[in-house]
């Protein structure tokens, strides 16, 4: 059972892709600011890629809630990719 006194990373880290966050990580390691990378996906609607690089920021707690939320509520709907 998750609660909120738990942080970002121990909350989203547990179901974590090790591709995905290994390659985000190498991006950062090569230049890309993780919280301009972490923006840039959920502009894109991309919420697994921008919680990669939310994990790696160094940012408010609550700056990574809205981040990732922008992100889902961006991400297309399952019918708009179908078509």
């Amino acid at each position: 059972m998750t609660t909120m006194t738990e942080t970002f990373a121990a909350l989203y880290t547990r179901g974590a892709q090790a591709g995905l966050y290994g390659e985000s990580a190498g991006g950062a390691a090569r230049g890309g600011e993780a919280t301009t990378c972490a923006r840039g996906y959920a502009e894109l609607g991309k919420p697994d890629f921008a919680l990669a690089f939310l994990l790696l920021a160094d940012m408010a707690e609550a700056d990574k809630y809205e981040i990732l939320a922008q992100a889902h509520e961006r991400r297309p709907s399952w019918r708009e990719k179908k078509r």
